[in-house]
């Protein structure tokens, strides 16, 4: 498989949210993707679907990053594999569940620059036509990963520092026990001396859900929250809206962070493993506490987590490796 094979892509996706899978097929397959409707059922552009190959070698492959960890009916019965970020295998009949892949946490990435996401936007919504789910927001998502995200190579490990804590999280008013947790978060890193604490929630419109303490007054661009980011000592992570896989998690594996994190809810490709790839504490103000205490005095640990971090990051949740697994469950593992 290569530049030559076929690849089809269902012309309506979220491009802001599958920019991150764009990628990953351009690295295995070359920029020659191909907008195409033929071959797919009515998908109502709720996931990234994908024809691999031509004839009955083809394969066809749905990518799903949404929150939730149920399914899409129709794309689970026309795809060959059903690769997920939020997966609940309890929740598929038994019959279809040898289809699921979980593939970890993405976030997305600027792969298109100005010119070429227009270009692209165009292709798709020729392809599409007489699809009445060709909106504004359809133009609005190319824009969007070209104006607010940055590129894969962006998101690469830096030195960080020993006395220095940067978190930034939105308020969820359905995630209020994920809003409590990165509270407790930041009251344990004001509560060391020998921290310098910067970051909170962002502003919200209305209700701070009594968070007003932790409020900041502005937000920070993209490019110096990953400044930030890459020079705090360690970082924060727990499941957010509907215990999901949040970007951040995604970021923070490819940044090569220190992570403290409560459990995770749903399967990751491989388990993260305690003390090596990650720092899991239990959902107490005590345990993270703890755990900030102990990142802050252990430097060799930090650096251990650092390091596994980045390393699972690159076996498991670089775009190219997520594709590579899916043609493998593809073609040998089904």
């Amino acid at each position: 498989m290569g530049m030559t094979t076929m690849v089809r892509v269902y012309p309506y996706f979220d491009a802001y949210y599958y920019s991150y899978y764009i990628q990953g097929l351009y690295s295995v397959f070359g920029r020659r993707l191909v907008f195409s409707k033929r071959g797919f059922p009515d998908l109502r552009g709720n996931g990234l679907a994908v024809i691999i190959g031509e004839g009955s070698p083809s394969k066809n492959v749905y990518i799903c990053a949404a929150d939730a960890p149920d399914v899409d009916k129709v794309a689970l019965e026309w795809c060959d594999v059903y690769a997920k970020v939020n997966v609940d295998p309890e929740i598929v009949p038994h019959g279809f569940r040898q289809k699921l892949l979980p593939i970890g946490p993405s976030f997305g990435i600027q792969v298109w620059g100005l010119p070429e996401a227009g270009v692209n936007y165009a292709l798709s919504l020729l392809a599409g036509r007489g699809k009445r789910y060709f909106t504004r927001e359809h133009l609005a998502n190319f824009w969007r990963q070209w104006k607010y995200r940055r590129p894969l190579s962006a998101y690469s490990p830096a030195p960080s520092f020993d006395d220095y804590v940067f978190f930034v999280s939105t308020l969820w008013k359905s995630a209020v026990e994920a809003n409590q947790l990165r509270a407790f978060f930041m009251d344990a890193c004001r509560a060391q001396s020998r921290l310098t604490f910067e970051g909170g929630f962002p502003p919200r419109t209305r209700d701070n859900l009594a968070l007003e303490g932790y409020m900041i007054t502005g937000r920070y661009r993209l490019k110096d929250y990953l400044e930030r980011t890459k020079r705090s000592a360690f970082v924060f992570n727990t499941p957010a809206v509907l215990k999901c896989h949040g970007w951040k998690l995604g970021e923070f594996l490819a940044l090569g962070k220190a992570i403290i994190s409560t459990p995770l809810s749903h399967p990751m490709p491989a388990p993260l493993i305690h003390g090596e790839n990650v720092h899991f504490v239990k959902e107490t103000y005590e345990e993270i506490e703890s755990a900030v205490s102990l990142l802050c005095q252990e430097k060799a640990y930090r650096y251990r987590l650092e390091q596994g971090a980045r390393r699972y990051y690159l076996m498991y949740l670089h775009p190219t490796r997520v594709i590579q697994r899916i043609l493998y469950k593809c073609y040998w593992d089904l």
